[in-house]
């Protein structure tokens, strides 16, 4: 199974496929009614720059993103350090090499951080020293955000592999291979998975959408997504479930809304995207990737709003208060407003940033493109 690194690349080339898709759906006027603004709501706070992996490898850009607990951010990179950094001040409090390249978002468990590096091994730190408390070794590489569901730690490896295990000493529970078709050259990226408490949700890159029980790892439904001529039928976003329903989409070009009982779709729409949606009561926000944002109403799909960026490559988006908050690969982020999609705020990101934003309270945490934690807050 040959996986392609190089991501910016690779979104690039779904800006057609996506825009053939969406050239079958209505399309509205661009909002050039609405008046650019640039209130001050925001600004840069502190930002600290962290070990990346070399330019030469194929490790790049960066993708880790940090996890935030007690006013402390915790992340891996791909120049094979992890670190934990204190979020009032940007300080370092302490650094650990992890000997590989780690490109996921970690996850927190009492006092661990667990998290996988490109070599297979899934592992996990205490919190308060960087000091090794466990590990596991497996065949293939875990590229989603760990799911931590009482005291077991999910996570997919490779593209068909699902794997259960205790959290606290990282024992194996249970360990299953799913039966999926999957192309012998994929995106570099896995699913994260997502939970009802009960049941498991995540996508792989044969293009379906899997419901596992959490007990025991067994397959109680799964639902064809993928598009028909797709380039890539990867489903590498986690999904978002609320209300029993699933949120998901893929790079493939289409975005829906799925019934979790039964795996039946709600809507569709023709969008493709390599990213978490957000949710507000009323809508579900999406970056595609053609670089629009989108506002769609959560009971029809229909396009609320949207908001074309200069063909840019977007980061997932993040609700902030009244706004929605993106980033992009070219060093700007923007506000806007949640109801109407107006611009409130253009920034600047050192970096530039296309992960996801991590909203801590009154505050912004971005990872950007070469390692650095950015901070943002609002204006004095």
């Amino acid at each position: 199974m040959k996986k392609i690194f190089f991501q910016t690349a690779l979104i690039l080339s779904f800006v057609f496929v996506s825009s053939l898709a969406q050239s079958q759906s209505v399309v509205l006027e661009k909002s050039k009614d609405y008046k650019q603004k640039d209130i001050k709501v925001l600004r840069q706070v502190w930002n600290r720059s962290l070990k990346a992996g070399s330019p030469s490898k194929r490790y790049a850009p960066e993708v880790s993103e940090p996890a935030v607990q007690s006013q402390v951010a915790f992340m891996g990179t791909q120049g094979e350090m992890a670190y934990a950094v204190d979020l009032n001040t940007g300080k370092i409090k302490w650094k650990t090499n992890v000997n590989q390249p780690v490109s996921m978002k970690p996850t927190l468990y009492q006092n661990q951080i667990i998290m996988s590096d490109l070599e297979g091994r899934v592992f996990s730190l205490d919190q308060t020293d960087g000091r090794l408390v466990w590990e596991q070794k497996f065949s293939q590489v875990s590229l989603g955000e760990p799911l931590i569901l009482g005291d077991r730690v999910y996570l997919i490896y490779g593209e068909t592999g699902l794997v259960a295990l205790n959290a606290a000493s990282g024992d194996v529970i249970w360990q299953r291979n799913l039966r999926a078709f999957v192309k012998k050259i994929t995106m570099h990226g896995q699913s994260s998975i997502t939970t009802d408490g009960k049941s498991l949700y995540f996508g792989l890159a044969d293009g379906y959408l899997y419901k596992v029980n959490a007990s025991n790892g067994s397959v109680i439904w799964n639902k064809k997504l993928t598009v028909s001529l797709a380039t890539f039928k990867d489903i590498d976003v986690k999904p978002l479930y609320e209300d029993g329903a699933v949120y998901v989409g893929g790079s493939f070009g289409a975005f829906y809304k799925v019934n979790a009982s039964n795996g039946s779709i709600v809507w569709k729409k023709n969008l493709g995207t390599t990213h978490t949606a957000a949710l507000s009561q009323d809508y579900v926000y999406v970056s595609s990737t053609d670089g629009s944002l989108y506002a769609l109403n959560k009971s029809s799909g229909q396009d609320v709003w949207f908001q074309k960026i200069d063909k840019a490559i977007l980061s997932a988006p993040a609700i902030f208060q009244n706004y929605i908050f993106v980033s992009t690969y070219d060093q700007k982020a923007f506000l806007f407003d949640l109801q109407s999609g107006k611009q409130v705020q253009r920034l600047k990101v050192p970096g530039g940033s296309f992960t996801t934003p991590q909203v801590i309270g009154d505050q912004i945490l971005l990872a950007n493109n070469s390692a650095n934690l950015v901070l943002y807050g609002l204006h004095q």
